[in-house]
């Protein structure tokens, strides 16, 4: 899976934030045509860029 950076302001919203990987990693898997089961489990549990 490639790496992906993406820099924004604080004070996003967890659900934003969640919507955005959710977003970004679907067009990743869409344009470059990776499988699914190719997805990183621990994707969802990336609570430190929830912090503020």
């Amino acid at each position: 899976m490639p790496l992906v950076k993406i820099e924004l302001k604080k004070g996003q919203t967890k659900e934003f934030l969640s919507s955005l990987m959710d977003c970004t990693i679907e067009a990743i898997i869409e344009v470059l045509v990776i499988p699914d089961n190719d997805r990183i489990s621990g994707w969802s549990n990336m609570s430190h860029i929830y912090s503020s």
